[in-house]
């Protein structure tokens, strides 16, 4: 009398249950349903200020530069994988005559760029005459290249981590050059945007709206405005990406190359932390406590964040949509790949020893569980239980939060609960509008000295003390955007690959938004990068599903 799964999976959910069809009948899941949109986009045709944009709009497409960066797009599309292989060769010539100036280069370094410049130029030279265009290498290293050129923005702020480190420590741009690069990008997509007439999401909308809310709390700020300046750029600047991901998405983009992306730079941040937990890396004596926790945690891994809290939020990243392109992939192989990939990150995950992001993480897959698919709890007993099992240290730290002498050490001066009991005293004096961005608790307060130089650990009281209950209602407002996009997708699609990916985004943005509340995630751009291409992403589904009017 063998239980089929699905009586297995009715009977452990009480799925039947009057308490589970109340709240999927609730009046928040009903709304969560409804198709996302903005009230004051019905004003803006005809009026004013639509006027001003038009004419703005006329003045950049009639523009030079508009024109320049236009040709430099479809010039970069263009480009062939022959053509690339030449663009490679004369790369390495150029590199082989600058370290000619640098005497300390081995002679073989030298030999071997040499014998592989003229290698890749003969095989540009031989392409037309070999028939090497219908073999099967080829074939997909053409199908390869195209892919990577199509979705090239979207794969580098990807991997921002590891650009970061090359360009602070290689290059004379060192910490300018994300917003460099960033404006750079914005300007190119307003270029191909308005050429391609992408029409912006209304989550575009509420984006600009929750700026004009951080702007006004800093313009009535009685701190001084450089400072509040920096507070709103870092607030804001990483989040301006939406709208160069959603253009590219729209133009040329792939939901399973963002995916992607993000879940192979995930996988690479959890390659190196889970080297570094066997390497036993040492770390700083802060990172766990010294009375209980010691003797049992002897490392964790931090991979090139820096910090483990941190790290955890990127593996994140990589768990919900490694999991999500597993279910999606159809061909065995490629299943194989992906499982190895949230397998590798689920790992590092359990190194980096970081309870709030565990807790985050279930609590994310419990609640989705509960509105949209019970049998999801399934996967939140299988991690944990395989994390526990491999690691029982991470059991004693996760116990430890719930002990007496976590409780009175946290209270204690520079605890968590010390600190944040310190910035909700901070909160009564400035409710409504908040002390100005930058004046408390996060990289720029630190930086000028405000909140005695600490960090509150909790992005949610930061934006809260710094902007108030509006700016606060406006940040949390981001996330339920999101969600009612997910939702509407998975209640709505015909689609299996589109249910699963938006469930995915969905675990991954929920377990974000819980763990800033116990750590200053938004002080990390990366993050927030990997927040913001997540997003695009998700809007563009809900998007393609039901085209905005």
């Amino acid at each position: 009398m063998a239980m089929n799964l699905f009586n297995l999976k009715k009977i452990v959910f009480l799925e039947d249950s009057f308490v589970l069809k109340k709240v999927q009948e609730s009046f928040i899941l009903n709304w969560l349903k409804n198709k996302p949109g903005f009230p004051l986009l019905h004003l803006i045709p005809g009026s004013f200020i639509s006027r001003v944009f038009a004419y703005i709009k006329t003045v950049i497409e009639n523009s030079f530069i508009y024109t320049l960066l236009n040709n430099f797009y479809e010039a970069w599309l263009s480009i062939s994988l022959r053509f690339l292989i030449l663009y490679i060769s004369l790369f390495l010539a150029l590199v082989i005559l600058l370290l000619i100036y640098i005497t300390a280069i081995p002679l073989i370094l030298y030999l071997f760029l040499i014998m592989f410049s003229l290698l890749l130029f003969s095989l540009y030279l031989a392409y037309p005459r070999l028939d090497i265009e219908n073999s099967w290498i080829f074939r997909n290293l053409e199908n390869f290249w195209d892919t990577l050129k199509r979705n090239m923005v979207i794969i580098f702020w990807s991997f921002f981590p590891f650009l970061d480190i090359f360009f602070r420590r290689f290059t004379p741009l060192k910490g300018a050059w994300d917003e460099l690069f960033l404006v750079s990008f914005l300007i190119l997509g307003l270029a191909v945007g308005l050429k391609n007439k992408v029409k912006l999401s209304p989550f575009a909308f509420y984006l600009i709206f929750f700026y004009l809310i951080i702007w006004f709390s800093a313009l009535l700020s009685p701190y001084p405005l450089s400072i509040n300046i920096e507070g709103v750029r870092s607030l804001v600047f990483p989040t301006l990406l939406f709208f160069i991901a959603y253009v590219f998405l729209k133009t040329s983009g792939s939901v399973e190359v963002s995916f992607s992306a993000i879940a192979l730079s995930s996988m690479f941040l959890g390659i190196i932390g889970i080297a570094q937990y066997f390497l036993g890396i040492e770390m700083p004596p802060g990172w766990v406590d010294i009375d209980y926790e010691a003797l049992v945690i002897r490392t964790r891994a931090f991979s090139i964040i820096g910090s483990p809290n941190f790290l955890a939020a990127y593996l994140l990243f990589g768990i919900g949509t490694s999991i999500s392109l597993l279910l999606v992939k159809k061909h065995y192989l490629s299943k194989i790949f992906w499982f190895m990939v949230f397998i590798t990150t689920i790992l590092s995950l359990s190194f980096t020893f970081s309870r709030g992001a565990f807790l985050a993480l279930g609590a994310s897959i419990g609640l989705l569980s509960v509105l949209v698919e019970p049998f999801l709890i399934i996967l939140l007993g299988i991690g944990g239980l395989l994390s526990f099992l491999i690691l029982p240290s991470l059991v004693y730290r996760m116990l430890f939060l719930f002990s007496p002498e976590y409780l009175e050490k946290s209270l204690m001066g520079g605890g968590r609960l010390f600190r944040w009991l310190m910035a909700l005293d901070y909160i009564k004096a400035n409710l409504l509008l908040g002390s100005g961005p930058g004046t408390f608790g996060g990289g720029p307060a630190i930086k000028h000295g405000f909140f005695q130089g600490i960090s509150v650990d909790s992005s949610h009281l930061r934006v809260l003390a710094e902007t108030g209950i509006l700016g606060y209602l406006a940040f949390v407002g981001l996330f339920l955007y999101l969600f009612r996009y997910g939702f509407f997708i998975i209640t709505t699609s015909n689609y299996f690959s589109k249910k699963v990916l938006s469930i995915g985004a969905l675990i991954t943005l929920l377990a974000f938004f819980l763990h800033s509340m116990v750590e200053n995630l938004w002080d990390a751009p990366g993050l927030v990068f990997f927040f913001t291409l997540l997003s695009a992403t998700l809007v563009y589904i809900a998007e393609e599903e039901c085209p905005t009017s």
